[in-house]
């Protein structure tokens, strides 16, 4: 399909998310329930080459993903933790939305990667959108370029990507009228204000205004780089999600 490949070949954050916008048209993926996203997507994609993508990913999903009660979860920062963090929690079945203040991947810092990130960057599709990946001995790529294959993975999966979104603060449960949390974000009317969630991820840097809180919560707990902050408890492989925080 003309519109994936348009999607594969996308360089630049604006042009992948482009590109993605006008898939998801083509497909009539607008507006779908989350738990349907992906057999949709994947219904309507008949290349071998890109079902055997697909079926890589699939495979990487458990047995939550069926569960119509799906955690719901905001991951703030569209850098290289906070992207691999959405993907894995999608893989978990979670409705995951991710946000950034940028609309531009502009860090050319080049990476070394250790052995079992090449691995896991593999077993999760990275080669489809980069072929010459880490090819022979040197394990190497861009921080831009590896945050644009690990977007493009998030968005095959159903995470909702949306740039120049800023978060600024947290509305509690009691004070919104709702039953969840919600983000406080600049602009203030973006549909991100909207999205009640249970999770909220920082995967911004200890200087963003996310780290600024003193807060402890009943239901999760303020770490040094973020917030865990849940009425349900989930693990992503043998560590808890708020000690995933931690580490990013």
């Amino acid at each position: 399909m003309k519109e994936f490949n348009t999607f594969t070949e996308a360089h630049t954050c604006k042009d992948t998310l482009k590109a993605f916008r006008e898939l998801s048209a083509k497909l009539g993926l607008d507006d779908i329930p989350h738990e349907q996203f992906f057999e949709k997507l994947k219904s309507g994609l008949v290349n071998w080459k890109i079902k055997r993508f697909l079926d890589q990913l699939q495979k990487r999903f458990t047995s939550k993903t069926l569960n119509g009660d799906a955690t719901k979860v905001l991951v703030v920062g569209a850098g290289p933790c906070g992207l691999r963090l959405a993907i894995e929690t999608a893989f978990m079945g979670c409705k995951v939305i991710l946000i950034d203040k940028r609309d531009a991947f502009t860090r050319n810092n080049v990476l070394h990667l250790w052995p079992f990130t090449v691995t896991d960057l593999k077993n999760i599709g990275i080669k489809h959108f980069f072929g010459k990946f880490c090819q022979g001995e040197l394990n190497h790529i861009s921080i831009r370029r590896l945050q644009i294959c690990l977007m493009k993975i998030a968005l095959v999966l159903g995470v909702e990507v949306h740039t120049k979104v800023e978060f600024e603060g947290l509305q509690c449960p009691q004070k919104n009228g709702g039953t969840g949390w919600k983000a406080v974000c600049k602009p203030h009317n973006h549909k991100v204000s909207y999205f009640e969630f249970e999770v909220l991820v920082a995967a911004t840097g200890a200087r963003d205004a996310l780290c600024e809180y003193k807060l402890r919560f009943e239901n999760g707990t303020v770490t040094k780089q973020g917030y865990y902050i849940s009425n349900k408890y989930f693990k992503v492989d043998k560590y808890s999600v708020d000690n995933i925080v931690f580490l990013l």
